[in-house]
């Protein structure tokens, strides 16, 4: 979890500096990272 928010936070700080433009691009980025990290963890149980 906390690797994740560490992830996280630059992020959205990234959305604040380029405002709206690229938005969409990063929440799909995001969204298949996330997807990827869950498949990880259930692969390793």
């Amino acid at each position: 979890m906390p690797r994740e928010t560490r992830l996280i936070i630059p992020v959205m700080i990234t959305f604040q500096v380029n405002g709206q433009e690229g938005v969409s691009d990063g929440m799909l980025s995001m969204v298949v990272h996330r997807m990827n990290v869950f498949q990880g963890k259930r692969k390793k149980k």
